[in-house]
């Protein structure tokens, strides 16, 4: 699981978060890699959602700029 608290979040940041299907959120994840907004590896990896087995959570976080 996902701990936010391991996250950097000191600096101003936005966070995009895809929750769904793994199928699904690695389909998104290709569609905005394909337009150019953000590579595979600047998400993190899919990781299960508690009570939900058939969901995931993926999360870029991108600084603001000033």
């Amino acid at each position: 699981m996902i701990n936010l608290t391991d996250l950097n979040l000191k600096k101003p940041a936005l966070r995009f978060v895809l929750i769904g299907p793994r199928q699904a959120v690695q389909d998104n994840r290709l569609i905005l890699r394909q337009l150019g907004y953000a590579e595979l590896h600047e998400w993190s990896p899919p990781q299960a959602i508690a009570n939900h087995p058939d969901q995931v959570i993926s999360i870029l976080i991108r600084a603001i700029a000033s």
